[in-house]
């Protein structure tokens, strides 16, 4: 079973879930949420997580966007400070078809 939880902002937060047996973190990579966070802050967090305690996998680390380009989801996405290894878009219906090499080497999901 994987279980992900969304909304993560501080690194005792990441810590936490990570330790309680969390499969994936996921972060609002959306300006206007209230869960907003930066690529730097999700490297802050992603720099202290665990391994997962019974697997001791790297935790996986989604970042979550809601209409955005495909090149502002690669320009976080890409990011040396973002530490993401997968990706989440709530967009329009054809973001599938524009997907494009950029951000290829990642995991993504649609919603």
């Amino acid at each position: 079973m994987r279980i992900k939880i969304c909304g993560i902002t501080r690194p005792d937060q990441g810590v936490a879930i990570a330790q309680l047996g969390a499969t994936a973190l996921g972060f609002i990579c959306v300006p206007q949420s209230p869960r907003y966070i930066s690529p730097e802050r999700i490297r802050l967090i992603v720099d202290r997580l665990p391994a997962h305690p019974l697997t001791k996998a790297l935790i996986d680390r989604v970042g979550v966007f809601a209409n955005a380009t495909v090149t502002e989801i690669c320009q976080v996405v890409r990011s040396p400070t973002s530490a993401l290894s997968s990706f989440t878009a709530m967009s329009r219906p054809n973001f599938v078809s524009s997907y494009e090499s950029p951000c290829q080497k990642l995991n993504f999901s649609k919603l």
